[in-house]
């Protein structure tokens, strides 16, 4: 009977382990009541951000918009009142050992991915967030260590056109 125990608890942590760990951020246009939810799930060899959308009360299906060999994890999520959707999260290369921010624009129907810094100038330490105006402008901040003089500096990109993501810069 211990035996038996014991394998079922194994079973059930194995299969919380499978089931990853979902991190889950979502934003909502505070006029049309629109969202969009994004979230990390182990898809093997790693994870990879999902997102949905909701639109006027229905859901889309999940897509996958993240690259698993890049091990994406902890999504943020933001939307503006015209429906205008970013997704933000980390990556890291297990070849350069180098963390990046990756961003995600929905864009005529599909969603289109980058890498929004530069993994040789910089390993982003974390504290990102992602703003995004009416307008379709949109500032992403975040903390990186420079490799050039092992500083950690304030970064960010404005993106004063909705789906493009222009040359980061610092901040302080």
């Amino acid at each position: 009977m211990k035996k038996l125990r014991f394998l079922v608890c194994l079973l059930a942590l194995l299969a919380q382990n499978l089931s990853g760990d979902l991190h889950v951020n979502t934003s909502q246009s505070m006029v049309t009541g629109d969202s969009v939810t994004a979230w990390e799930n182990f898809v093997g060899p790693g994870n990879n951000i999902f997102v949905s959308s909701q639109v006027a009360g229905v859901w889309s299906t999940s897509t996958g918009i993240g690259d698993p060999f890049t091990f994406p994890t902890s999504p943020h999520t933001a939307m503006n009142n015209l429906g205008d959707q970013v997704v933000i999260w980390l990556g890291y290369d297990l070849i350069s050992f180098t963390q990046s921010l990756y961003g995600s624009f929905y864009v005529s129907g599909s969603w289109v991915t980058s890498l929004i810094s530069d993994p040789t100038l910089e390993y982003v330490i974390g504290n990102y967030q992602v703003k995004i105006a009416d307008d379709g402008s949109t500032v992403v901040t975040w903390a990186g260590y420079m490799f050039s003089d092992g500083s950690n500096q304030a970064r960010a990109i404005y993106a004063p056109t909705y789906g493009t993501w222009p040359a980061p810069f610092t901040i302080l």
